[in-house]
């Protein structure tokens, strides 16, 4: 089979991801070609969250470009070569870059004079990026193609691309450990993690299994896990702010992302909506909610430098209801803030598995990757208002037990070659090149992933002690049974050797964006 690869975001650790996939594939006798960009487009995502000039960001990917590793076959984008595409399929490709680079929260946002400015320069990118992928795929007769993330500018062109031609793609991500897939969707897409949550959610965990699951969790709560953008990782402490006959949590996420995707899309015109429906129901005055506004608005990244965009509708809407907010630049832990909370109300942020490890009571206001997992109250419309009847049962234990073995699903069952791909970084990760890549095949065979760890425990016996002490907070416990991942027949993926020293660079630098 010839397969391609397509990272053209290469400062992003997940290049050695593919190379691992590359690799494996290639042992199977497959055919391997990559695709790099090669500073031909005039703006691109990265140039624009940074600020930076084409000069510095085309500089970067030059240097942890695809072609620093021993492969073969890499083609460069060529500016040249341009598609006439239609407005539409344009705007495919680029609004989600845009609404990202202006943290968007509303639908007028989508439409606002900055944003369609930006849009406009992002076409060209559309333009080259489709052009190219078409030609690429054509020229070495591809059947199957490798793309990072697919949300973004470039990458969504090529997945555009793979779509017009009818050729399958995998999208890929970085999981600790391991690596995200998702066949013929992207880095957004709900359809095999579900599966697989509703495949398990009943099951109980191994003992082994829950201490994992547990050992990811208490970093969560310490923020000491590892994810590509953490925030606020030096928290003071805190506590409820305001007397109040309730104490209503609310945490709001960054809406970016996941605007326009269905099945991230609830039914509620704005966020807010959902709130109020919700209070009203409990019968419950807006006065009583302390909102904690998200830590990504007060980062200066992006074409607006700010996410005044989305914190304003949070501290209008408190203004008006007598309601506390918390100014995303606060340092307060919002750990301590869901601890003392009686109700903790979400999107589809980590606060709500944060909330649900706590054992709280956690309602969802959108489809997230724990909404089927059954630890929260999912409520998306008017017409689900009713689903609030759930808190009535509401037993705390259960509710952290659900929330761990969402973890170990989302950590050991969705992420794919966890057993292959030990994270020392969310940079550097050590591999053993032993792996079969056949499950790749049969999941694009399938149109979906199966569970990358399919067994379970019989009883409750294991998952009870383990869920006990985790309630208990009982450190010594998980001193004593932690899990150590051998690191036999392990290795780094090295660069060749002039850009060997990239990755010893790139390890000093902070995550995300920034």
């Amino acid at each position: 089979m010839k397969i391609g690869y397509a990272m053209l975001y290469p400062y992003r650790g997940s290049i050695h991801n593919m190379i691992f996939l590359s690799k494996i594939l290639e042992k199977q006798g497959h055919q391997n070609f990559f695709l790099k960009c090669n500073a031909s487009v005039p703006y691109c995502y990265q140039r624009m969250i940074k600020g930076t000039s084409k000069l510095v960001e085309c500089a970067k990917c030059f240097l942890g470009g695809v072609d620093t590793f021993k492969v073969n076959n890499v083609t460069s984008i060529d500016r040249r070569l341009r598609s006439d595409l239609d407005e539409g399929l344009k705007f495919e490709i680029i609004a989600s870059s845009s609404y990202s680079l202006h943290r968007i929260e509303t639908d007028e946002d989508c439409s606002s004079k900055e944003v369609l400015e930006t849009q406009d320069k992002l076409k060209p990118l559309a333009e080259i990026a489709y052009a190219n992928a078409l030609k690429w795929i054509e020229d070495n007769n591809l059947e199957l193609v490798f793309i990072f993330n697919g949300r973004l500018d470039m990458p969504r062109a090529i997945l555009k691309a793979c779509e017009f031609k009818g050729v399958p793609f995998i999208t890929f991500e970085a999981a600790y450990p391991g690596v995200a897939l998702e066949v013929n969707d992207d880095c957004r897409s709900l359809k095999s993690l579900h599966k697989i949550i509703g495949d398990f959610i009943d099951k109980p965990l191994k003992k082994s299994q829950a201490i994992f699951a547990a050992e990811i969790a208490n970093q969560m709560l310490s923020k000491s896990n590892l994810v590509w953008r953490l925030y606020n990782t030096e928290p003071v402490p805190a506590s409820w702010p305001v007397e109040r006959a309730h104490k209503i949590l609310i945490v709001p996420s960054s809406n970016h992302e996941f605007k326009g995707v269905e099945a991230w899309t609830p039914e509620w015109k704005h966020p807010l909506d959902g709130v109020e429906a919700v209070l009203n129901k409990m019968g419950v005055d807006f006065s009583n909610c302390v909102i904690r506004s998200h830590p990504n608005w007060s980062e200066n990244i992006g074409v607006s430098l700010d996410g005044f965009k989305s914190e304003r509708v949070y501290a209008e809407w408190a203004s008006r209801n007598n309601a506390v907010i918390i100014p995303s630049d606060s340092k307060i832990n919002t750990v301590d803030l869901i601890k003392e909370a009686d109700i903790v109300i979400v999107q589809y942020g980590t606060a709500g598995i944060e909330a649900g490890l706590l054992g709280k009571k956690v309602i969802g206001l959108s489809p997230s990757w724990y909404s089927t997992s059954g630890f929260s109250s999912q409520i998306h419309s008017f017409s689900e208002i009713d689903n609030i009847a759930f808190l009535e049962t509401h037993d705390s234990k259960d509710v952290a037990r659900r929330a761990l073995r969402f973890l170990y699903c989302f950590h050991r069952r969705f992420a794919q070659y966890a057993d292959y791909i030990r994270p020392l970084s969310i940079y550097e990760n050590k591999y053993n090149l032993d792996a079969d890549a056949s499950r790749i095949l049969n999941a694009v065979e399938c149109n979906g992933l199966a569970a990358d760890d399919p067994s379970f425990a019989h009883d409750l016996v294991g998952e009870d002690e383990v869920v006990e002490r985790f309630v208990s907070q009982d450190s010594e416990f998980f001193n004593k049974n932690r899990v150590v991942a051998p690191f036999d027949n392990f290795q780094k993926i090295e660069r060749k050797h002039p850009f060997k020293w990239v990755d010893s660079f790139r390890s000093v630098l902070k995550g995300g964006d920034r």
